[in-house]
C-alpha cells in the first residue's frame, strides 16, 4: 500500500505539471523533462493533514508491558504529501485541510509552509490533529496501528463555501477521500461549475465509495488514482486478477476523461 501511494502521488503530481503548461509549450516539452510553472498559476488541494508516529521495539515485543525501542515521526496525509511536493517543484499551490489547535497543528501548518505551500485557508478545528501511530516489531513489521483523523470531520460544506473562490480560479484541484462525503459533493460541484479539471485519490477502499456517489451524480472527474484494491471496488468487481490489470500488482490505474 505504501508503494502504491507513492506511485499514486508521483501520478498527480506529473499530471498537475501537464494542466499548469501552456498548451504551445506542452507540445515541445518531453514528458521527462521537469519544467518551471508560470507564477500566476494555482493548483489547490483539499485532504488530509496528520503526523505520522513510528515506534519500532528492539526486540520481539512482548504484549502487555512496556518495550524498549525508538520512535519516528514524521509528517503525512495523502492531500498534504501532495501539495508538499507540488511546492518543492516549484508550483503555487495552496493547501485546504482541517488541523487541531493543538502542538501537532502548528507544526503541520510552519514545516508545510516552509515547503512552499500557502497555508493561508487551513482551518484550526476543535479536535486533535490526525494521527497515525504505528507499532513495529524490531523486523519492521507492523504489530498494530491506530489511526485517528477525526479532525478532517470538520471540514464540512460550510467551510468549502469560504474558499469557493480559490477553489473556482484554480487551474486544477487535487482531492482526496478522506474528506468527508458532503463536503467532497461540495467542492466537486463548485469545481464542475467553473470548469476546473478534479484529480481524486481514493485513498482506502472504504473510503472510495465517497468518490463512487460523485460519479453516479454526474460530476466530471478527470482522472482517479485507484490502486489494484480501490480499482475493483468501483468497477463492482470482489478483486482484481493480474490479467485484469494493465500495469501489475503495485502499480496505480490512472482512469481519466
Amino acid at each position: 500500500m505504501l508503494v502504491n501511494r507513492a506511485l499514486a502521488a508521483g501520478g498527480i503530481i506529473l499530471l498537475v505539471h501537464c494542466f499548469l503548461l501552456p498548451p504551445r509549450v506542452l507540445e515541445h516539452v518531453p514528458m521527462h523533462y521537469p519544467v518551471s510553472v508560470p507564477g500566476n498559476v494555482a493548483a489547490v488541494v483539499i485532504g488530509g493533514a496528520n503526523v505520522d508516529n513510528k515506534s519500532a521495539t528492539s526486540g520481539a515485543p512482548i504484549m502487555g508491558t512496556s518495550n524498549p525501542g525508538q520512535r519516528r515521526s514524521s509528517l503525512g496525509g495523502v492531500g498534504r504529501n501532495v501539495a508538499e511536493n507540488l511546492a518543492r517543484l516549484g508550483v503555487p499551490v495552496s493547501l485546504v485541510t482541517v488541523v487541531g489547535r493543538d502542538s501537532d497543528g502548528a507544526r503541520i501548518i510552519e514545516e508545510t509552509e516552509q515547503s512552499g505551500v500557502s497555508m493561508d485557508h487551513t482551518v484550526r478545528g476543535s479536535q486533535p490533529t490526525g494521527s497515525y501511530t504505528a507499532i513495529l516489531n524490531e523486523s519492521g513489521e507492523l504489530v498494530v496501528a491506530v489511526s485517528a483523523m477525526e479532525s478532517i470531520d470538520q471540514l464540512t460544506p460550510d467551510v468549502v463555501n469560504t474558499v469557493a473562490e480559490i477553489i473556482a480560479s484554480a487551474r486544477v484541484l487535487i482531492l482526496d477521500c478522506n474528506v468527508p462525503e458532503a463536503a467532497l459533493a461540495r467542492v466537486a460541484e463548485i469545481a464542475d461549475e467553473r470548469g476546473v479539471p478534479i484529480v481524486i485519490d481514493p485513498v482506502s477502499v472504504t473510503k472510495s465509495g465517497r468518490l463512487m456517489k460523485l460519479l453516479l451524480a454526474g460530476m466530471r472527474i478527470h482522472t482517479i488514482t485507484p490502486n489494484r484494491a480501490e480499482l475493483a471496488a468501483l468497477v463492482g468487481m470482489d478483486e482484481m486478477a493480474d490479467s485484469d490489470d494493465p500495469i501489475g500488482a503495485n502499480g496505480k490505474v490512472p482512469v481519466g476523461r
